[in-house]
C-alpha cells in the first residue's frame, strides 16, 4: 500500500523533521508498505504553496495517509487530512502503527 506521511514541517527543526520522516519510512517499509515522504517529493527551494500542491498530488496517488506528530497544530497537515478525507483515503494516526 502506498502511504503518504503527513508531518509538521514549517517552524520545526529540519534535522528533527528528517529524523522523524526517516524513522517513519523505515517502520512503514518493515510493514510492507511503500512510504511517500513530503521531504522526498518537494525540493527545498520550492515555495510553500508549490510544496503543498505537490503533497496533495501525492495524497491523491496514495492509498492511505499517515498523520504524524502534533499534526492537529499544523495548517499543512490539516489541509492534507482534509484532502485525504475528501478523496476517501484510508487515514492512519501514528499511534495506529
Amino acid at each position: 500500500m502506498n502511504v503518504y506521511i503527513s508531518l509538521p514541517i514549517t517552524g520545526k527543526d529540519p534535522a528533527q523533521v528528517k529524523k522523524v520522516a526517516k524513522a517513519t519510512k523505515q517502520k512503514l517499509k518493515r510493514m510492507g508498505h511503500n512510504p511517500i515522504s513530503p521531504l522526498d517529493i518537494c525540493e527545498d527551494e520550492y515555495e510553500y504553496s508549490k510544496c503543498i500542491g505537490v503533497d496533495i498530488m501525492a495524497i491523491l496517488e496514495s492509498d492511505a495517509v499517515l498523520m504524524c506528530g502534533d499534526y492537529e497544530k499544523s495548517k499543512g497537515c490539516r489541509l492534507e487530512l482534509c484532502a485525504a478525507e475528501i478523496y476517501g483515503k484510508q487515514i492512519l494516526i501514528d499511534k495506529d502503527l
